[in-house]
């Protein structure tokens, strides 16, 4: 039998080999994941082909890598005059900048948590604007940003150092959405995405985002079990999450 709680927080799974009926029936629950994720008691996620997620992937890719140059030139030729001028900023005068490139901003530190805590009962306060961001993006809030460095460390981190150096942590600061089943992910099994490598590798920018077929290639799987690669799912989201960031920080 798979592991199947290991998709809740990430994985996946594929069946040994068996000629036993009790195995015959988890086979065939296993090939419906329809029928697999309620008999989980899970919500049903949108389940995609190989090619779809391909060509989602390809496209997020293509802009997280075309906004990284865009990041690391400004970084580059910039980076102390933007410096100078933030820190001459007022916290207020922060705010209105951060709310205009990324408007409904958590106003507070750790918003993924603060959306468990309005699932509570008898919760009375403010709900989030944005709960969807709140999950995928804790990190960006007013609280953290509108301090003298944080944003400044964030665009110098995100500006000199290449996407694939961040994926597995991107991936990480979303496991509140994940386990709590805020943040929904497609679902794709028997197929692994690189995200994770070298970033001075000369395929890593070709590399990033493909999919590899268990089929084809023997360690796929177990780079996924391992967690040196991710499922598509979860690579989808951390591409989507790095997209947004990046075109944020240009902004």
């Amino acid at each position: 039998m798979p592991n199947f709680d290991n998709y809740a927080f990430g994985g996946a799974g594929r069946l040994p080999d068996s000629d036993s009926d009790a195995d015959s029936d988890a086979d065939n629950i296993y090939n419906n994941p329809e029928a697999m994720f309620k008999a989980m008691n899970l919500p049903v996620p949108l389940i995609k082909s190989a090619d779809e997620v391909r060509r989602e992937a390809d496209s997020r890719r293509k802009n997280v890598l075309a906004d990284f140059a865009t990041l690391r030139a400004i970084v580059e030729r910039h980076e102390e005059t933007l410096q100078r001028r933030w820190l001459k900023k007022t916290r207020a005068q922060r705010i209105a900048v951060l709310l205009k490139a990324w408007p409904g901003m958590a106003a507070m530190h750790r918003p993924d948590f603060e959306t468990l805590r309005q699932d509570a009962p008898g919760f009375r306060g403010k709900k989030l604007l944005q709960p969807r961001d709140a999950v995928m993006w804790p990190y960006i809030n007013q609280d953290d940003l509108s301090k003298p460095r944080s944003l400044l460390l964030l665009i110098n981190a995100r500006g000199r150092h290449h996407p694939c150096l961040f994926a597995a942590a991107d991936d990480e600061q979303m496991r509140i959405g994940v386990v709590s089943h805020k943040l929904s992910r497609v679902y794709l099994n028997e197929w692994t995405m690189i995200l994770n490598g070298d970033p001075d590798s000369p395929t890593m920018d070709r590399d990033y985002g493909t999919l590899v077929s268990w089929d084809d290639n023997e360690d796929a799987d177990n780079w996924t079990f391992t967690r040196a690669q991710l499922i598509p799912g979860d690579g989808l989201v951390v591409l989507e999450a790095q997209e947004r960031l990046l075109r944020f920080l240009i902004d």
